[in-house]
């Protein structure tokens, strides 16, 4: 078994991403790599014995980065940010990024192979997020595929303003659980701000911006097709089953992001490609 740092011990100071060179598209910074590098990269988070927050971008969080401080925070704290999402994957291609699908990392992709080796290494993993009904159902079906593995979850459905009641009682469960890798899974920005807000006093453990994980993991919400995650048009079959709730998210936010994908094209064609600053200019 993996030895765990003791919760005295200094934290060692670890660059997870040291050999990645972050590219910046749409007005945000991401580090493109592979689904196993991503996985080999929060273990080195949750080995490293402090608090740390791996992140991921796609065009919802480069739009919404821009509307909300306390997810702009939370970026700035970020460890590495991964790329959830083709649509970035297809901007930073379109400047002149040396990336491709294999550089984009999305929950219904990766999360089983990273549960089982947070199993195999004997990681104690924390759910939070989702209603109650959901949020155990997933820990249900993780439990099924991996018995062995330590988990255990809060539904997301808490007053999460700073230092309110709910939100420390949720920090002493997790500091009670002293947890080596948790997911936060209360949709942006919630989960960004909360845990921006909070990371002074957050357990030492490794930290996961998870949007609607749980809900794929339980079978609350629904998965698309997965040979159409790999073309990149998942997000049409979401838009088709809840038109309502979606069509800003895929209709409407990209268009808002068109002067930042105009700056950098023209910033690869006329070779000035610069890296930009980890929170976005406008």
């Amino acid at each position: 078994m993996m030895r765990r740092r003791h919760r005295n011990e200094p934290a060692p100071s670890v660059d997870v991403v040291a050999d990645i060179d972050p590219i910046a598209v749409l007005g945000v910074v991401v580090h493109p790599m592979s689904a196993e590098r991503l996985i080999t990269t929060v273990e080195a988070v949750t080995n490293s014995g402090r608090v740390g927050f791996v992140a991921n971008h796609n065009l919802h969080s480069a739009y919404n980065i821009r509307r909300s401080p306390g997810m702009a925070a939370f970026y700035d704290m970020a460890d590495v940010v991964h790329v959830d999402g083709m649509g970035v994957i297809a901007a930073a291609r379109a400047s002149g990024h040396d990336v491709g699908r294999k550089h984009r990392n999305t929950y219904i992709d990766f999360i089983w192979p990273l549960l089982q080796r947070a199993s195999d290494s004997h990681w104690r993993v924390y759910l939070l997020g989702a209603s109650a009904d959901s949020v155990q159902d997933a820990i249900k079906s993780i439990n099924y595929e991996l018995p062995t593995l330590e988990i255990e979850g809060h539904h997301g459905y808490f007053d999460d303003r700073s230092n309110s009641d709910d939100s420390i009682d949720v920090i002493k469960e997790l500091h009670a659980f002293s947890p080596d890798l948790v997911l936060v899974g209360m949709g942006m920005p919630r989960q960004e701000t909360w845990l921006a807000e909070h990371a002074e006093i957050l357990p030492a453990a490794c930290y996961m911006n998870a949007g609607a994980c749980f809900d794929y993991i339980s079978g609350h919400a629904y998965t698309p097709p997965r040979w159409l995650g790999r073309l990149g048009f998942e997000w049409v079959a979401r838009l088709v089953r809840e038109p309502k709730r979606l069509w800003r998210r895929y209709l409407l936010y990209p268009w808002a992001l068109a002067p930042h994908f105009a700056k950098d094209v023209l910033r690869a064609r006329f070779g000035r490609r610069q890296l930009g600053a980890r929170r976005p200019s406008g």
